[in-house]
């Protein structure tokens, strides 16, 4: 008879007598050899089972919370935000104001005898487009005045009159006016809807406007930029 490749021995006793070694037949195992490979079975799977779980723990990234919304908007939420904006300090005139940090600027060089700077921040992943002007106020006008004058003698695309309302930016009395959305009646489709403030100083005006396809919404940004607003004086 062939031997099975496993042997067990016993330990003799007063009913076998000496040390007596059991074979196995092909195919067949005895109850202690199926006990003993259960329990290496139990101990190799849960090794298996505890090392997988280490490997997973250590493999998975850890998520840490942001600080603050990740979407990439020029939209500031709270003061500490605005900290963090770049600062434009003009080289001509004694001003300075903030604007978010993904914004481009362009000096426009548009000089005339009504406009002696003029700068544009924009984005170019939204239509939210910043302006800064400084305009020639020779007579020292009040800017609401001053705005009239400057309608009476350029009346080409300031037919429809806006909205029009005082603040103070900076400590100092300003005119506001506020431009809806319009259907070009020559074709050329609706206008972009904008804001302008404007601040008498120097015989000058300072001018910071804003246009936005979402001016509703975007008028919060605006009025965050505008109160970063300073006279370096």
């Amino acid at each position: 008879m062939r031997r099975a490749w496993f042997s067990y021995q016993i330990p003799p006793n007063t009913k076998t007598g000496p040390l007596r070694r059991f074979t196995a037949s092909r195919g067949y195992l005895t109850p202690p050899v199926l006990i003993g490979l259960t329990i290496i079975c139990l101990v190799v799977a849960a090794t298996l089972l505890f090392n997988s779980f280490l490997i997973r723990k250590v493999k998975e990234p850890v998520t840490l919370p942001l600080p603050y919304p990740s979407d990439a908007s020029p939209a500031p939420n709270g003061a500490g935000e605005i900290a963090n904006w770049k600062t434009y300090k003009s080289n001509r005139f004694p001003y300075q104001i903030k604007y978010p940090g993904n914004f481009n600027v362009s000096d426009e060089n548009l000089i005339n005898e009504d406009v002696a700077e003029s700068i544009i921040f924009f984005d170019y992943q939204s239509d939210f487009s910043l302006s800064t002007g400084v305009l020639n106020n020779p007579k020292e006008l009040p800017p609401n005045e001053w705005y009239k004058d400057f309608i009476e003698r350029n009346p080409d695309g300031y037919i429809e009159i806006p909205t029009q309302s005082n603040l103070k930016v900076d400590g100092y009395s300003a005119f506001k006016t506020s431009y809806p959305a319009k259907t070009s009646s020559e074709g050329f489709g609706e206008t972009v809807p904008f804001q302008n403030v404007y601040i008498p100083k120097y015989q000058k005006i300072f001018m910071i406007g804003f246009t936005s396809k979402a001016i509703l919404e975007d008028t919060k940004i605006f009025d965050q930029i505008l109160s970063t607003f300073q006279f370096l004086d």
